[in-house]
C-alpha cells in the first residue's frame, strides 16, 4: 500500500517502477520497506505481461494491462534479478523465516519469478480503468480498448455492497456534486436487492468507490429520495481539529460545532467492506476520531462514544440483535486452553488462554502449522500477548484444540497502557502507575474486537504496520515525542534479530 501511494503520486509511473527494482539491487542491506516495494513493483510488471496475481487489486491490474511500456521485457528481466535477491538476501525473507513461514515465502516468490520468466500472454482488449488519478494523460495503447459506458448515478440512489459473510450492506448517495459522498445504512440484509428504503439509521458517512459504482461492481438497487429538510453528511478534513475544525466545504468552525461529524475518508471497495464490518474500537475506525484535550489537558484521541454517541448506540444495537438471532451454545473455557486461528495463507496460528478471568487474555505462539489441530503444546516462545476475542472464543469461531497448563511459577502476560509520562502497568487483572523505564520490554495492551484486525496483527509480526502502533511515544534527544523503535523498547527481541542477521551473513 505504501508503494501504491507513491505510485499514485508520480506522473512517470513506469520509470518509478524501474527505479524501485534497481534500488533493490543496489542497496547494501535490503530492508523490509525496499524489499516489499520491489515485490509490489515486480507484481505490477507481471500484471502488464498478462501474468498478474489473482489477488492483485483489480484497478492496478487493469491499469498495467492498459498501459504496457515498450521496454516491458527489459523490466521483467530487471524484476527477476531484484526478486531473486529479495528471496535470498533481504530483511523480509528473515522476517518470514523467524515466523516459521520460510517455505511459504519461497513458494510465493518462486511463483512470482515463474510468472516473470514465462512468455507474456497474448493481449486482449481491456477496459480503461484509471488508477485513481484520471488527471494524468498517458499515450494510448496500440490495442484499442473496449469502451465501458459508465453508469450514471444521482443523489438518493442506493447501491449494494456484498459482505464476506454472505450478507449485503447498502449505501445512499448524498446530494453533494463536488464529491461522491454517501451514507451507509445500519441495517443489513441476508438476501440481495433488499435495501432499507426510508430508513434514516446510518452507521457512518464517507466517500469514494467511484469506479465500482460507474462499472456496476456495486449495483444500484433502489432510490431513497432526499427531502428539502434533510441535511447532507458533515465531514471533517482532518481529525486534528482543536481548537477549530475545517469542514469539507472549507469552513473553519469551533471544535464544539464539529461533534458528530465524520473524518472524510475516500474508500476503495475492500477498505469500505472492512469499515462496515469493523467494530467501533477497530484501528481502522479509531483513527477517524479527533485528537482533543482531555479533562487533564493532555491532547489525545477521544473515544468514539464521546464524539458520536448516537453511532455507538446504533452499533451496539446491531451487535446485540445479530448475536441474539444466531447465538450458538456458549463454550466454557479455562486457563491453558489453546485456540486455533485460521490465517489467510491457509495456515493456522494458536493462542493460549491466560489465568486472568476478568476478560480474555491470551498469548499467541510463535509457531505456525501447515495443518489444523497441531498446537505447539509446551512451547514458550510467543509472538505477542493481547486481550479480546471473547465472543469468537466463547462461540467456537476460534475452536479449542488443545490444553497447555500454567505452572505455579509461570509469569502471566504483562502490558503497559497510557502515554508519556503517565504510563500504567497491567498485571493479574489490575493496573498500577509506572515509569517509562518499568514498561520497557512490555507490549501495549490491545483489546481486539474484530477477527480481521487480530489476524492482521499475527500476519504483520514482528514489525508490520499493525505492530508499529504498539510502540509508545517517548521524548527523543531533542525532547520531541516520537515512536520508540522496537529495538530500543524490546532489546531481547532485537538481540534475536541481530543474531539471525549475523547467521545469515
Amino acid at each position: 500500500m505504501d508503494f501504491l501511494d507513491e505510485l499514485e503520486g508520480t506522473s512517470r509511473r513506469w520509470p518509478f517502477i524501474a527505479k524501485t527494482l534497481e534500488e533493490a539491487l543496489t542497496e547494501t542491506e535490503l530492508e523490509s520497506d525496499e524489499a516489499s516495494h520491489a515485490i509490489a513493483a515486480a507484481e505490477t510488471v507481471a500484471a502488464a505481461r498478462g501474468r498478474g496475481r489473482e489477488a492483485l487489486r483489480e484497478e492496478l491490474s487493469l491499469w498495467a494491462l492498459g498501459r504496457v511500456p515498450k521496454n516491458i521485457e527489459e523490466l521483467a528481466k530487471l524484476a527477476v534479478r531484484a526478486i531473486s535477491r529479495v528471496r535470498e538476501d533481504s530483511e523480509v525473507a528473515d522476517l518470514w523465516k523467524q515466523a516459521g513461514l520460510e517455505d511459504e515465502f519461497h513458494r510465493q516468490i518462486d511463483q512470482l519469478l515463474e510468472r516473470l520468466r514465462v512468455a507474456p500472454k497474448p493481449r486482449s482488449p481491456t477496459p480503461r480503468v484509471p488508477l485513481r488519478f484520471p488527471d494524468v494523460r498517458v499515450k494510448p495503447s496500440r490495442v484499442k480498448p473496449i469502451r465501458v459506458k459508465p453508469i450514471r448515478v444521482k443523489p438518493g440512489d442506493v447501491f449494494q455492497v456484498a459482505l464476506p459473510d454472505g450478507r449485503y450492506a447498502y449505501g445512499r448517495l448524498a446530494r453533494g456534486k463536488k464529491y461522491l459522498n454517501f451514507h451507509i445504512y445500519s441495517k443489513l440484509s441476508d438476501l440481495p436487492g433488499e435495501p432499507p428504503i426510508g430508513s434514516r439509521e446510518y452507521l457512518f458517512a464517507a466517500s469514494g468507490i467511484h469506479s465500482e459504482l460507474e462499472l456496476g461492481v456495486c449495483p444500484i438497487v433502489g432510490c431513497d429520495a432526499w427531502t428539502e429538510s434533510e441535511e447532507d453528511p458533515r465531514f471533517l478534513l482532518t481529525p486534528h481539529c482543536y481548537p477549530t475544525g475545517t469542514l469539507v466545504d472549507g469552513r473553519s468552525v469551533p471544535t464544539a460545532e464539529c461533534v458528530g461529524a465524520s473524518h472524510r475518508v475516500s474508500y476503495d471497495l475492500a477498505s469500505l467492506v472492512q469499515r462496515i464490518t469493523a467494530s467501533p474500537d477497530d484501528p481502522a475506525v479509531r483513527e477517524q476520531w479527533p485528537i482533543l484535550p482531555d479533562a487533564e489537558g493532555r491532547v489525545r484521541r477521544i473515544p468514539w462514544e464521546q464524539w458520536n454517541p448516537e453511532w455507538g448506540k446504533k452499533w451496539e444495537e446491531r451487535r446485540q440483535k445479530e448475536a441474539a438471532e444466531s447465538r450458538p451454545e456458549k463454550i466454557k473455557t479455562k486457563p491453558g486452553d489453546v485456540v486455533q486461528i485460521s490465517l489467510p495463507d491457509g495456515r493456522w496460528a494458536y493462542a493460549r488462554l491466560a489465568p486472568t478471568t476478568k476478560f480474555a487474555i491470551f498469548q499467541v505462539y510463535a509457531a505456525i502449522s501447515n495443518q489444523p489441530s497441531q498446537p505447539p503444546i509446551g512451547q514458550r516462545e510467543f509472538m505477542f500477548a493481547a486481550a479480546g476475542m471473547d465472543y469468537q472464543i466463547e462461540y467456537g469461531m476460534f475452536p479449542v484444540v488443545g490444553y497447555d497448563p500454567w505452572t505455579e511459577g509461570e509469569q502471566e502476560p504483562r502490558f503497559f497502557l497510557g502515554e508519556y509520562p503517565a504510563f500504567r502497568i497491567v498485571e493479574n487483572g489490575s493496573e498500577r502507575p509506572a515509569s517509562a523505564v518499568e514498561c520497557i520490554g512490555l507490549i501495549c495492551q490491545l483489546y481486539y474486537f474484530n477477527p480481521a484486525g487480530f489476524v492482521q496483527r499475527i500476519v504483520d509480526h514482528p514489525n508490520g504496520p499493525s505492530v508499529s502502533k504498539e510502540w509508545p511515544l517517548l521524548p527523543g534527544d531533542d525532547g520531541k515525542l516520537r515512536p520508540m523503535r522496537w529495538s530500543e523498547w524490546n532489546p531481547e527481541w532485537a538481540k534475536k534479530w541481530k543474531g539471525s542477521k549475523r547467521k545469515r551473513s
